[in-house]
């Protein structure tokens, strides 16, 4: 005979509970502490972990509350039980940790998100992470900043991803002109560019590959980069249908009085609605 289905959660395996109810309320420093209690709580925080689709690691020890002896055991933990990421935030001490980011990215390759700051010491020895995000072919959500990037990083991404929602190259330097507008018109289904303080000169090629490939743009931040004139926006405008915020540096003389923002702020950024969109592609 049969046994009869839970009823309710005092029905169900320690496992299940443990597992299914009460990790997805621990984050990953909870569930790497918990693992080390016994040998049957490392079974049971492994599980956890497998289920992860969020990984943020912003004030390195700080952010999990893991102790600085314990820090490296934490990263190989989490690169050993987390093939689920799909949202990855790291900042620039964790860039090349012992290979910590490319092992991760490999045990991830569903990684929709992955956002990198303020990376500005990396050196050209230090590229081999970028070389791995050109594979992450589920990747949406792109954000770079501060970093050295070059031509080929940007040639082999659009190569390996043409479904890109968000690029995020804010005060990045090392790439040129050309292979920027390539990539860009590589990238039909942008809603939302920053390319803030790039080293760009040639701004009326830039908006020309912009307007007229990425008709779903819903945000273009362009400040610092200059030569954009009112002309220059209205055309965005006609182009770009969905078009809420424009931050750049008015050109124009007689327009220096007018703000960053050329659409009103009022109309506020959902960061998920590029990430959640269901258009077939």
């Amino acid at each position: 005979m049969a046994s009869a289905s839970p009823k309710t959660l005092f029905d169900l395996p320690l496992e299940d509970i443990l597992v299914d109810n009460v990790g997805k309320y621990l984050d990953l420093g909870d569930i790497y502490r918990f693992g080390k209690c016994s040998k049957v709580c490392k079974v049971l925080a492994d599980s956890m972990a497998a289920t992860k689709t969020e990984f943020i690691l912003i004030n390195k020890c700080a952010t999990y509350n893991i102790l600085e002896t314990q820090f490296s055991d934490f990263i190989s933990y989490i690169v050993e039980k987390c093939r689920q990421l799909k949202y990855i935030t790291i900042f620039t001490y964790v860039w090349t940790y012992k290979n910590f980011l490319i092992e991760l990215l490999k045990n991830n390759p569903q990684v929709e998100i992955f956002c990198a700051l303020n990376c500005e010491n990396q050196k050209h020895k230090d590229a081999l992470p970028l070389v791995q995000l050109t594979t992450q072919k589920k990747l949406k959500n792109l954000v770079l900043m501060r970093f050295n990037l070059d031509d080929n990083f940007l040639i082999k991404l659009s190569e390996n991803n043409n479904q890109l929602r968000e690029v995020n190259f804010s005060h990045c330097t090392g790439f040129s002109e050309d292979a920027l507008l390539k990539f860009l018109e590589k990238q039909p289904h942008l809603g939302y560019i920053d390319l803030t303080s790039c080293d760009i000169t040639d701004s009326d090629s830039l908006l020309s590959v912009i307007r007229n490939t990425c008709s779903k743009l819903e945000i273009l931040e362009i400040t610092g980069i200059k030569g954009v004139t009112k002309d220059d926006i209205s055309k965005i405008k006609e182009n770009c249908p969905k078009i809420k915020i424009i931050d750049y540096d008015p050109f124009d003389s007689e327009n220096e009085n007018d703000s960053l923002s050329d659409i009103s702020m009022s109309d506020q950024y959902d960061d998920t609605s590029m990430s959640d969109q269901d258009e077939d592609i």
